[in-house]
């Protein structure tokens, strides 16, 4: 009980954009003191090489909203495409929306594979603030597995009417399949 504890509070202050947990965190995981078994599983090693958390942002005002082409989202630089390694299994998540998406007649999609494995089409009205949820949600049914390298990048799409503004993040929690 004691492990799980200290699991949980530690991840909790791990960073968003970073993986979880970072190599301090293994080297922590690793040598818990009083803990032999995770001792003798190198339970940071083993977190580290499968538990994973990204963040992606999409912001009108740098990205632009095309309703043609599937616009790639970005990492909370705003420069490096959000991207997960290929072999990751998305389990659940949300977004955050910052800034409501303009027009509300607008549609969004978002995904990996298919552009809509993380957010089926979504209309604007209901992407107008707080929290909205992904498919993914923490179940193996509504999980999405990265097939390929050429669909590690999440990509979102406005449909039905160009977009004129608009911020959202998305948040999710992954894992590496073999």
């Amino acid at each position: 009980m004691r492990l799980f504890l200290a699991l949980a509070m530690l991840l909790s202050t791990v960073s968003a954009q970073a993986l979880i947990p970072t190599t301090d965190f293994k080297f922590l995981f690793d040598r818990l003191p009083g803990q032999p078994i995770a001792q003798k599983y190198y339970l940071g090693t083993t977190l580290y090489e499968y538990l994973g958390k990204a963040t992606c942002l999409y912001d009108y005002t740098k990205l632009g909203g095309s309703d043609v082409a599937n616009i790639n989202l970005k990492q909370t630089d705003n420069v490096t495409n959000c991207t997960l390694p290929s072999r990751a299994v998305v389990y659940g998540g949300f977004i955050d929306v910052i800034s409501a998406i303009a027009p509300a007649s607008a549609y969004v999609t978002l995904g990996f594979n298919t552009i809509t494995d993380i957010l089926g089409s979504t209309r604007g009205t209901n992407m107008a603030g707080g929290l909205v949820a992904v498919v993914p949600v923490y179940t193996a049914a509504t999980a999405v597995k990265i097939v390929s390298a050429a669909s590690t990048t999440l990509k979102v799409k406005i449909t039905s009417t160009t977009a004129t503004g608009g911020k959202f993040r998305v948040f999710l929690n992954y894992v590496i399949s073999q």
